[in-house]
């Protein structure tokens, strides 16, 4: 049974009515906060064990000291150093293994809860698998991106429409690129195939895409309202740049937690 117009605009504003938008959002930011500890202690403990490596010693004065000092002073440096790219290589393997732990643990716990399903430790395991393909998938997409822009810097001659298209064109490939995040995540909790779940949503928009069509554009009007929104807090309050960041990121990730919420209710309307 098809869906008609008014039935996708009240879709759309149910969707707001959903208590899950604040459980996600709660769960999002927290992950976020901790993901901002770890990896600000990261950088700290990097700066500070560069500046007891050098002893606050410009590049030439360690070289300096290097040529003229004892043969003791220039053992003992080399002994630190081997510390200091131990501790850089750690942390370069640990930070990227607790982003994608963290990461999967989360978007498993947030999908699951969403369509009432048990998550299982073999399930867990999938999740990273499965977010490991995507950060592949994210990685062609984002070339295509570039290569559009690049193509469009050089046939559009630079001036406030160039600027007007390339900030469209910016939120358009965020939105198409979570459309597609949401959906392999929708299709991974029902089957927990991470290949089948990479290539579904292209099966899912050429079946859908006019269904798709409204809710991308409701989406879009959505996250443009939400931007204005931001950008007068911003001017109106004139907040110091951190607390600005600060509120945008908050913006977006609520944002997120109710186009998750949005598209799976898009997908299973059409399949109830």
């Amino acid at each position: 049974m098809s869906i008609t117009l008014p039935q996708k605009f009240v879709s759309f504003f149910e969707s707001w009515k959903s208590k899950h938008i604040y459980q996600i959002f709660i769960t999002e930011a927290l992950l976020f906060f901790i993901l901002y500890l770890v990896f600000t202690s990261a950088a700290a403990l990097m700066e500070s064990s560069a500046y007891n490596l050098s002893g606050g010693k410009s590049p030439d004065e360690l070289k300096q000291m290097l040529v003229n000092g004892s043969a003791d002073q220039a053992q003992e440096f080399l002994s630190q150093l081997k510390g200091f790219f131990l501790l850089f290589v750690a942390i370069i393997i640990a930070l990227p293994t607790f982003f994608i732990f963290s990461y999967s643990l989360v978007q498993a716990y947030n999908w699951n809860f969403l369509l009432n399903k048990a998550l299982t430790r073999k399930n867990y395991w999938r999740w990273n698998g499965l977010n490991l393909a995507v950060l592949l998938s994210l990685a062609v997409y984002l070339l295509v991106v570039l290569l559009i822009k690049f193509i469009l810097s050089l046939t559009i001659p630079e001036g406030n429409f160039s600027y007007l298209l390339n900030l469209i064109l910016s939120i358009i490939f965020i939105i198409v690129f979570f459309y597609y995040l949401f959906l392999v995540h929708y299709h991974f909790v029902q089957h927990h195939k991470i290949w089948i779940s990479i290539a579904a949503p292209f099966q899912y928009l050429k079946q859908q895409l006019s269904n798709l069509s409204w809710s991308f554009l409701f989406s879009f009007l959505t996250l443009v309202l939400l931007s204005l929104l931001q950008m007068g807090i911003n001017w109106l309050f004139n907040l110091p740049e951190k607390l600005s960041l600060g509120i945008n990121v908050m913006f977006f990730l609520f944002y997120l937690a109710w186009l998750r919420v949005y598209v799976l209710r898009v997908v299973e309307e059409k399949h109830s």
